[in-house]
């Protein structure tokens, strides 16, 4: 029995940034052997300093200068014999190093191969320049949030993250199927499909499909969905309330101190709530300035009402919640120090995975990846002799 789900399992990792890395963690999670092949500068993405600890957690570091022919032959014998070759490399640059999924199927023939890209491998934007804020942009992302006003920029990489999950998702799929068939695959996937992957309900069309209601701050800032289904600005801070039911605003008017409204023919039932929404609204943009944010909670949680507090992520490393979920991984990392971050975030009972260790620095396990692909001493001491390969000194 396996006592992780992907024990045994060799990825070779040339991405770069968050959708490719963050794939390749996800795996790392569970149990994979995640080897982060980088040139000797380092994966651009290492001045994102959390970023980078997070994308890359659990693996191992290769420094390898694919540029050269031996660094190309190495990566080759070692994708002979890996499971999984990920890569989100511009559209091109793959054949020049005969790494493209033609030149590594014809090593080995089960290999699954990953592409990653901002819109496809092929079709009219293949070759453009493509990153999360563009997709966010043209899948319509960024207008959803911004409505009629101005369109809203979201920090949060949300289409290379949806992408990191789907992908982890397919190659586990890939390799179900290939333990079935014996057969390896091509797959791609891209921030494009992934940004209206997120948006599966808004992306679909019928006769008569009405457009979304929301509610915007004046400042054209988007609040919500509707006046009991938004946040509020509280004394300290901010709370969103997520009430629907007739129960459920029932109680908010008796924790609000107005009970009068839960009879209110303008606000019941919930269709006439939507229908006069600025009088609601205005009542409850009074009425929550006049507690803190943790007040309004013991309140609204005592009486069933849904409701969170807006809160930084930073702020989560305190959450009782979290710890309980066990979600924080602690690692002594070689670039950084001490650092406290996610720990892997699907928990499985019977394979649960590990917390392996923190984002390798450049090349350091370079000689301890190439002896696990068969490498000898002296063939690694040949390869750092002509600098094609870099360990890291301790």
């Amino acid at each position: 029995m396996l006592e992780h789900a992907f024990a045994g399992i060799r990825v070779l990792d040339i991405t770069t940034f968050i959708a490719g890395p963050y794939a390749g963690s996800l795996l790392a999670n569970l149990g994979a052997h995640v080897t982060k092949i980088e040139p000797f500068t380092g994966d651009a993405s290492r001045t994102l300093i959390g970023g980078w600890q997070t994308w890359n957690k659990g693996k191992h570091g290769l420094a390898l200068d694919l540029a050269r022919e031996e660094g190309r032959q190495a990566l080759h014998r070692m994708a002979a014999q890996a499971d999984i070759f990920l890569e989100n490399l511009r559209t091109g640059v793959l054949p020049k190093l005969k790494a493209d999924y033609q030149s590594i199927r014809a090593l080995n023939p089960r290999i699954i191969y990953c592409s990653i890209s901002a819109y496809g491998r092929t079709g009219p934007l293949s070759s453009k320049p493509g990153f999360d804020p563009l997709c966010q942009a043209r899948t319509g992302i960024m207008r959803a949030q911004g409505g009629d006003g101005a369109p809203v920029f979201h920090r949060i990489a949300l289409c290379d993250y949806a992408t990191a999950g789907l992908t982890a998702w397919a190659l586990a799929l890939a390799l179900y199927h290939r333990q079935r068939t014996g057969q390896g695959q091509y797959i791609e996937a891209s921030l494009l499909n992934s940004g209206l992957a997120l948006q599966a309900a808004n992306f679909f069309d019928y006769r008569g499909k009405q457009p979304q209601p929301r509610v915007d701050h004046p400042s054209g800032v988007p609040l919500g969905a509707d006046a009991t289904h938004r946040y509020y600005q509280t004394r300290d801070s901010w709370v969103f309330i997520g009430v629907r039911s007739a129960l459920e605003w029932t109680a908010l008017c008796h924790v609000i101190g107005q009970e009068a409204l839960a009879r209110d023919r303008r606000f019941s039932p919930r269709v006439n709530r939507l229908r006069h929404q600025a009088e609601l609204t205005s009542i409850l943009e009074q009425a929550f300035p006049q507690r803190t944010t943790a007040e309004w909670m013991e309140e609204l949680a005592e009486h069933g009402v849904p409701a969170a507090p807006v809160h930084y992520s930073h702020l989560m490393f305190a959450d009782p919640q979290i710890t309980h979920n066990d979600l924080l991984a602690r690692f002594q990392s070689a670039d950084v120090g001490r650092t406290t971050q996610l720990a892997n975030p699907v928990k499985l009972g019977a394979t649960p995975g590990k917390e392996w260790g923190p984002a390798p620095a450049i090349g350091q396990h370079s000689e301890q990846v190439l002896a696990s692909y068969g490498f000898s001493p002296a063939e690694v001491a040949e390869l750092e002799a002509k600098d094609v390969v870099r360990q890291r000194e301790a």
